[in-house]
């Protein structure tokens, strides 16, 4: 298009504008879509606070299999960091006006019930922190989050979770496991 012809198109445009927009309430509520509220909030951290529940649940029940006493003492850490992420979360709840869930109720993962040595337990607590990261990492990113507290609780633990994963891969004999640089090309379990 030469520079004549998109002049003249431009000056059509320029005097149609106004008549198309003037018909239009460019501050009209009832065109936005609704946001996301505190009640989301609430539904995501309750089952994140189960989620941790269930994780103590594990640990406590496969603890007697693990024999190695600097593994003992990692998933003694790792479990108690999982209470304290669930106080914590329990803590925001409250704040925001949801109701605490009791963590200390909830019963460990179905899988657990398969562990039958130190072996196994790594591998199904390797796999179970996976998941976890996992599970934070879409909650910060594809859940509703609509209290910057709600999204600092999550930005918070998700880097303990893949910490948690990472250890065990480790002690499971990988020896890149504090190699990865991003969390999308960690090795999955």
């Amino acid at each position: 298009m030469d520079r004549r012809h998109f002049l003249k198109s431009a000056g059509l445009a320029s005097v149609g504008l106004p008549v198309l927009l003037s018909g239009c309430d460019i501050t009209d509520s009832k065109t936005e879509t609704e946001g996301p509220k505190e009640g989301d909030d609430i539904a995501v951290l309750q089952k994140v606070v189960k989620m941790e529940g269930v994780a103590v649940a594990t640990y406590n029940a496969a603890a007697a299999l693990i024999t190695t006493p600097a593994y003992q003492s990692v998933a003694e850490s790792f479990r108690d960091s999982h209470k304290s992420h669930a106080v914590y979360i329990n803590n925001i709840l409250f704040s925001i006006g949801g109701a605490q869930i009791d963590f200390l109720s909830e019963v460990p993962d179905i899988r657990a019930s398969s562990v039958t040595d130190e072996l196994s337990v790594l591998n199904l607590a390797a796999r179970l922190e996976f998941e976890a990261s996992e599970a934070y990492f879409k909650h910060m990113f594809e859940s509703v989050i609509f209290s910057k507290q709600a999204r600092e609780a999550l930005a918070n633990i998700y880097p303990v979770e893949v910490q948690h994963y990472l250890t065990f891969r480790s002690a499971l004999g990988d020896p890149d496991a504090i190699k990865y640089a991003l969390f999308s090309t960690i090795k999955r379990p």
